[in-house]
């Protein structure tokens, strides 16, 4: 129960930072950089760490990965108060980065896990294209019913949706099939 409270802690922390941004579709420009420069520094970071850990400490692929994947996020508890001195432009790329970063580790972080416990390799074309067809899908939707800002914080609602509805509502069986993941 107490890991599924530190799980919404960290959500909160992601949608708290996101509270400070203006957006706009004239900003789409800096949160798809921001995207993308989160996404390809963590994958490179992940994929450097976990092969120190291998080769150099010598833990097995799939814990080195795991042991990576924390390591490697940019967080935005410490990039975005870093960022206060920083002229606006600077300050909205290091906000957007940071947070896209902690949103997409915690994503592969329990992807990892999840893979790891059930026996299955951590790259594989079914799961990654099962995530990357979640993630698009719950974008999309969030764009859908609220622009941009939804699109923004619909991965870590869609998430502290399941994680609340685990805890509290575990017995209950459509909340089981649809959390049967977590």
């Amino acid at each position: 129960m107490f890991n599924k409270y530190g799980t919404i802690g960290l959500i909160l922390i992601v949608l708290e930072a996101a509270i400070e941004l203006e957006i706009k579709k004239d900003k789409m420009a800096i949160i798809t950089k921001g995207f993308l420069a989160a996404l390809v520094i963590l994958v490179v970071n992940i994929i450097l760490v976990s092969v120190f850990f291998e080769k150099v400490i010598g833990l097995s692929y799939p814990t080195s990965v795991i042991y990576a994947i924390p390591l490697s996020i940019i967080s935005s508890a410490v990039a975005i108060p870093s960022a206060t001195g920083l002229i606006t432009k600077n300050k909205e790329f290091i906000v957007y980065e940071s947070t896209f970063s902690d949103i997409l580790g915690i994503m592969i972080f329990y992807y990892s896990v999840r893979q790891v416990e059930k026996g299955q390799p951590l790259i594989g074309l079914e799961p990654i294209f099962t995530l990357i067809g979640q993630i698009f899908l719950i974008i999309i939707i969030g764009g859908i019913l609220f622009g941009v800002t939804g699109m923004i914080v619909a991965i870590p609602t869609y998430t502290a949706i399941k994680v609340i509805l685990k805890a509290f509502l575990a017995d209950n069986k459509i909340v089981k099939s649809l959390t049967k993941d977590l």
